[in-house]
């Protein structure tokens, strides 16, 4: 197995090379998927992301969790080398701005108790079926889960970024589920 470093290289340079047509499909089955499933319907708080790159496109599903009532929030990392990520309230899209890391957020004073989020959608880098998530190595959301333990963690992925296995560490905090073009798959 290798290490973590080369594993997130390798990764990496799978989901740089989708097509910004393909993704934009591929973003959509996932949103469809996901406003389909009971879960995401029951939940009265969802935590969800901006994409970042070549991150699957969720704004589709925030935007119909804001018309179906319910409260939104997104990640917010402050300034400083060891902040905690936050959840910060999502309105409305037109309230996206860029912060830290040029990472699209919100800007508002509105935070989230993570013991009150619901369901939390998560981007990785990859995922095992297993629930195994790799991000992109700065720890923020295995921080925040350990805060969040009542919340369903849903992994937001493409198949190609699927693995059988990957390089992980006691610290390393599992998804639930995980969403993807094809549909739901549960991890546990």
């Amino acid at each position: 197995m290798m290490d973590k470093k080369a594993f997130r290289k390798r990764l990496k340079a799978v989901r740089a090379a989708y097509r910004p047509d393909w993704l934009a499909e591929e973003s959509g089955k996932v949103c469809r998927h996901l406003a389909a499933w009971e879960q995401f319907e029951k939940a009265s708080t969802v935590m969800g992301y901006l994409a970042f790159g070549n991150e699957v496109n969720i704004d589709w599903i925030l935007q119909i969790a804001l018309e179906k009532g319910k409260r939104v929030f997104v990640p917010f990392v402050p300034n400083g080398e060891k902040c905690a990520m936050q959840a910060v309230e999502l309105l409305c899209l037109d309230d996206i701005c860029t912060g830290r890391f040029d990472i699209r957020t919100v800007n508002t004073n509105s935070f989230a108790d993570p013991q009150t989020i619901k369901l939390v959608l998560t981007p990785g880098l990859s995922f095992t079926k297993q629930g195994d998530r790799m991000g992109l190595g700065k720890g923020y959301y295995d921080a925040f889960f350990a805060g969040a333990a009542q919340a369903l963690r849903i992994g937001v992925t493409l198949t190609p970024q699927l693995v059988d296995e990957m390089p992980i560490e006691e610290h390393d905090q599992k998804v639930d589920f995980l969403v993807t073009e094809c549909g739901i798959i549960a991890c546990r």
